[in-house]
Order: structure tokens, then sequence, then C-alpha cells
């Protein structure tokens, strides 16, 4: 089969809650744990024409929420400077949205998933005072596919079905303040 015209969109905010520590190491090296708690709005929508016959396949993914523990560590560069590297695995809730449009009939489904990623992430952190700091970075999170599988409003017989797959990765960049306690 496949599709004559293909649309994706995709955008969102998202709050991210964490905690962790840190440990300084010798010669300005860091070693740390964080466990990052996220919430979004990001949903990824899919709209795509079915080549055999008029039907309409649009298709949303919401990621309900995620939780994250990283394994941190950094290098102090500079006096109140410091660059990181975190590698953590991202375990996320989502909810797939599916609606089938055919010349007669729609069929919907939904279907709601765990899914575990690889998130590495690379930061750099600036100290205010021995209490606050400021930080950026940017992150890549793979998560494998997520499928369902429709039956194809297109056919008389109602017995083909429709696959659907979608593969979500983000891309994210970040500015907040970290607080010490």
């Amino acid at each position: 089969n496949g599709a004559y015209s293909k649309s994706r969109t995709s955008n969102g905010f998202a709050l991210d809650v964490f905690a962790g520590y840190r440990f300084l190491l010798k010669e300005r090296f860091i070693l740390g744990m964080n466990v990052i708690f996220s919430k979004e709005t990001n949903n990824l929508k899919n709209k795509t024409n079915i080549r055999n016959g008029p039907a309409i396949n649009q298709t949303k993914l919401y990621r309900q929420f995620s939780v994250t523990p990283e394994l941190t560590t950094g290098y102090i560069f500079a006096k109140q400077w410091m660059a990181y590297l975190k590698l953590g695995v991202s375990i996320s809730r989502f909810k797939l949205d599916n609606k089938v449009i055919g010349t007669t009939v729609t069929i919907a489904s939904d279907k709601t998933v765990t899914k575990v990623g690889f998130k590495p992430t690379l930061g750099l952190e600036y100290a205010m005072n021995n209490k606050a700091s400021v930080f950026t970075d940017a992150s890549y999170e793979y998560v494998p596919s997520i499928t369902a599988k429709l039956k194809n409003p297109t056919t008389d017989t109602g017995t083909a079905t429709h696959n659907v797959k979608v593969r979500p990765h983000y891309f994210t960049a970040k500015v907040g303040v970290l607080y010490k306690f």
C-alpha cells in the first residue's frame, strides 16, 4: 500500500521537576545522579491519505508523563562554570489516538503504552552563588516505535487491517534554575 499525501506536526511545552545529588571529586570532576519527573503538552499529529480508497488516517500521540533517572558527569572548567553530560533512561506513558475516516464509516481506537527510551544530554551551568545556578542543556531522546492495528474502512468485507506506527523522537533545549538545599 502506501500513501499519496502525508503531513506531520508537533508542538508543546514541558515542565520538569528534578532532584539529585552531586559529588565533587578531585581535579574539578563531578559525578551525580538525578531523577526527573516531566509533564508536557507536546503531541505528535500525523495525517495520511490512504492510497487504496478515499480514507484518511489521523493519528495523535500524547506523552502523558515521564520519569527519567540520569547519571551525570561534569567538569568545572572555570571558577563558576561547569560543562556536563547526562545519560538517562526515560520511562514514558503514551496515549495513541487513531482514527480512520472512510466514505461511509469512521473507525477509531486508542492505545495506552509505557515505553523506555534513551536520553543523552549535554549542558552548561553557571553558579551564581553557593545555592543557585542557571543552566542550559540540549537532549535527544529516542523512544521505540508505538504500533496499533485497525480495520480498514475502505474494504467492503471489513477484514483487512490498517497498521499505524509512530516513532517518537524528541530534541529538547532547556534553560532553567537550580537551587541547592
